[in-house]
């Protein structure tokens, strides 16, 4: 839990406005968390967000499993960009579509309305909006994010790119 995560931003910014109905499970561990933790009392959420620490992959992909959504509300930090975005895609491989800020390395790893949604970083009432309004298949979310970035088709598009033959690589 690191800043450009936007995770304390997202509990202030958009959690009082969704409804009752809207449950946030936090996972991970790191330097916001007690900033986390007072975003959740200052807006009176200990009902409603839930800080769960470190996840095996047992939990993880149990929780994954039942998830409606999984959140990405990053925010610019400079000096910290955000990367290529894999935990958007180890979700959306399983079906769970992704709400995560137009932003840096999840601009490729969301399939914009597909196998989630890009939205505007820091835009509250974008959001609030997304999340509330979300309607995906979970087939088809898992089905697309499989098909865009299955290895085999990656590393032989990687190979074109640099103009290697498949007989050329090393090891073959």
């Amino acid at each position: 839990l690191v800043r450009r995560k936007g995770v304390a931003w997202f509990v202030s910014e958009v959690m009082p406005s969704l409804g009752e109905e809207f449950v946030c499970l936090v996972g991970g561990a790191g330097e916001q968390g007690h900033v986390i933790k007072q975003a959740i009392a200052a807006n009176g959420l200990q009902r409603r967000v839930f800080m769960l620490g470190t996840l095996d992959e047992h939990h993880k992909r149990a929780l994954l499993e039942r998830a409606d959504l999984f959140l990405m509300p990053n925010i610019p930090i400079d000096g910290d960009a955000e990367g290529f975005g894999i935990s958007a895609i180890e979700a959306s491989s399983r079906g769970v579509p992704v709400i995560a800020a137009n932003i840096e390395g999840l601009r490729d790893a969301v399939i914009d309305g597909v196998s989630g949604q890009l939205v505007a970083t820091q835009d509250g009432d974008a959001w609030i909006e997304a999340v509330s309004t979300a309607r995906f298949d979970r087939t088809e979310v898992a089905r697309e994010t499989l098909l865009r970035f299955d290895w085999d088709r990656l590393v032989g598009e990687y190979l074109e790119f640099f103009g290697i033959s498949p007989e050329r690589r090393v090891g073959a």
